[in-house]
């Protein structure tokens, strides 16, 4: 996972004309516009649509992992909150 203790992971769902590799790549492609630190992709689901007695396009759902930057998240851990004791 490189220098991040933390990792988050997103799902997508790609889809192409071409093959179901294609389909992976498309959505791997597509979170790499937004996303920073892309560690790795774990496909979920194939499926495909068929027209005509042809499958025209291939989709996959995928797991999208990347690494989450401490140094630039912006929300602090919350501080601890202080109760008081209940009067009856």
């Amino acid at each position: 996972m490189g220098d991040f203790k933390v990792a988050s992971v997103i799902e997508l769902i790609g889809e192409s004309t071409e093959s179901w590799e294609d389909a992976v790549n498309q959505a791997v492609e597509a979170a790499s516009k937004t996303i920073q630190h892309i560690t790795g992709v774990e496909v979920l689901n194939l499926t495909a649509v068929v027209e005509d007695g042809r499958v025209t396009r291939y989709k996959a759902d995928v797991h999208v992992a990347f690494g989450v930057d401490d140094k630039l998240r912006k929300i602090k851990e919350p501080a601890m909150a202080t109760h008081a004791t209940p009067v009856y």
